[in-house]
């Protein structure tokens, strides 16, 4: 379904996202020094959260802050452990004076995108040409957390209960 979007908006020149994610912290910047203690803090975290499951429901367009961006997305659910994740790592960025994620977020995974502002246009296209296509069902299964720092990436198990 998701190479539809390049096929459907020609004009945006929409490219896909090799690796999709969900994302529950802002991009932060680390000092080198920090982040050994900082992914065994996120560590900490992963291990005392159960893994658990997430479906994908519909579209949604969003920007990044600079609106230089514009990602297609689809919305996940439930949001109950995202929320506990996010409690959980913002009391560990606030240890390293850094800032929280978003106070009332929108939890979505992104797999395609362009540059400018092209929500409201992209948006708009979703009912009319993608009304016969099922709902999204898929269902995610979250197993770990992914944390990237500098040029390594570190997998994170969440509990296995």
């Amino acid at each position: 379904m998701w190479e539809h979007f390049s096929a459907q908006y020609p004009n945006y020149q929409i490219q896909n996202i090799e690796e999709p994610h969900l994302s529950l912290t802002r991009t932060i910047f680390l000092r080198h020094h920090w982040i050994e203690d900082f992914v065994k803090g996120v560590a900490s975290t992963a291990q005392h959260v159960p893994r658990f499951k997430l479906r994908l429901a519909n579209f949604e367009t969003y920007t990044n802050e600079e609106k230089t961006r514009t990602f297609i997305a689809a919305k996940v659910e439930p949001i109950d452990n995202l929320i506990l994740l996010v409690k959980k790592l913002d009391g560990l960025l606030n240890e390293y004076g850094l800032q929280e994620y978003y106070k009332d977020p929108s939890f979505h995974i992104s797999f395609a995108w362009c540059l400018g502002d092209h929500s409201e246009g992209i948006r708009s296209g979703f009912k009319s040409k993608f009304s016969a296509e099922p709902l999204l069902t898929e269902v995610l299964n979250v197993q770990e957390l992914v944390c990237k720092c500098a040029h390594k990436v570190y997998k994170l198990s969440l509990c296995d209960r």
